[in-house]
């Protein structure tokens, strides 16, 4: 599988966005509803660790991720698999001793453009994300000046964006309120 070059932004008109990828010749290859279920790692020294399962519909991936918050890049390993069903993912999980933390739903519409894509995720109570893709960098940056995008954030962020504003939605108390308008400008490229 060929890595691609990611560039990920929110606050943006998608409207405008949309009108510009039609005009550069971009069409719309899908829309899918997926399905997040976020869990606790069972061990306490393992608190940096992001565990998903992720279901697509047609396909349903278990992600592990051991994150850092002390060096950069933030993700320290990672590891997926793909299995055929969430629900007999779920229980494996907590049958390890995982613990259920949140789960969410989210609309992600995808356009593209030979080698190109240009992502929309929609979550319920979240600002929507853009994601662009491409095979190098010098072609993403193309592609995000062509569409007026700028200030990159992290896809961590991103996780943390949408598990901050789930907890305040829900009623849990944060230590913490996420300021928006301080991101952090990381690329990732894989």
């Amino acid at each position: 599988m060929e890595r691609k070059c990611r560039s990920c932004f929110y606050n943006f008109e998608k409207d405008a966005i949309i009108k510009k990828i039609q005009d550069l010749g971009f069409t719309k290859k899908s829309v899918l509803n997926i399905r997040i279920i976020v869990l606790c790692h069972p061990s306490e020294y393992k608190r940096g660790a992001y565990i998903c399962i992720k279901d697509k519909g047609s396909r349903v991936t278990i992600k592990w991720e051991e994150m850092s918050k002390t060096i950069a890049p933030p993700i320290l390993n990672k590891r997926k698999i793909v299995t055929d069903n969430s629900d007999k993912a779920f229980g494996m999980l907590c049958a390890l001793g995982c613990r259920y933390q949140h789960s969410y739903t989210k609309i992600r519409e995808i356009w593209t453009l030979n080698d190109d894509e240009v992502i929309f995720d929609s979550c319920y109570q979240c600002p929507d994300i853009i994601k662009t893709k491409s095979k190098d960098w010098k072609t993403l940056d193309a592609l995000d000046e062509q569409l007026g995008l700028s200030n990159h954030i992290s896809r961590s962020l991103v996780r943390e964006i949408q598990g901050k504003i789930y907890c305040e939605y829900k009623g849990y108390f944060l230590d913490e309120k996420l300021n928006l308008s301080n991101l952090s400008l990381v690329r990732k490229q894989g």
